[in-house]
Order: structure tokens, then sequence, then C-alpha cells
């Protein structure tokens, strides 16, 4: 029985870790798709043609909805039963600072 239960706490450890690392790889594919968006919309500022205000991706499966608010990029999808929000503030030199909310989704 003692050996059930460590078998069944490591395979639930190893499917977290699992889970973790899908999660990252979607936050970090949000964050360089907002930097090259950034970069694109400074890019069409200085000289002077159109900028991208939205963008829909799909990122390991997952729709993934940016908009560029001149100041943040709103990087937006639905996990489960929640929906993360990603508002990624940028300067003219650089990402600045980040914040992730997460809500559940209403039915």
């Amino acid at each position: 029985m003692q050996i059930m239960s460590v078998l069944s706490l490591e395979t639930l450890q190893q499917v977290a870790l699992v889970q973790c690392g899908k999660q990252n790889v979607i936050d970090l594919s949000c964050i360089s798709y907002a930097k090259a968006m950034i970069r694109q919309n400074q890019m069409a500022l200085r000289c002077g043609t159109s900028r991208m205000d939205e963008k829909n991706v799909s990122i390991d499966g997952i729709s993934v909805s940016f908009h560029d608010h001149k100041t943040y990029v709103e990087c937006t999808y639905a996990k489960a039963n929640r929906i993360v929000t990603m508002k990624i503030y940028y300067d003219d030199q650089a990402i600045i600072s980040m914040d992730i909310d997460s809500v559940l989704k209403k039915r």
C-alpha cells in the first residue's frame, strides 16, 4: 500500500511538472509575440506606416489574442476554465513591466 501511495504521489508530481512546463511555453511565447508586435509598431511609428493593433495566433493549440494599447500589449487566452490576461508594459526602449491575471470563465 505504501509503495502504491509513493508511486501515486510521484505520478502526480510529474503531471504537475509537465503542466507547468506547458504554461511556461505559452507565457514565454506570448512575451515573444508581444515583443515582436512592439518592435513592429515602433518601426511603423518611425516610418509613418500603419500599426498592427490586433493579432490573433495559435500557440500550442491555444488561441491567443494580442491588442496593442500604445503603452502596453494585452495578451488574452482561455485555458481550462480560466481566462488569462497578460499586460506587457513597454516604453520606447524595452518591456518595463508585466501583470498576469487569471479569472474563472463565465458560464
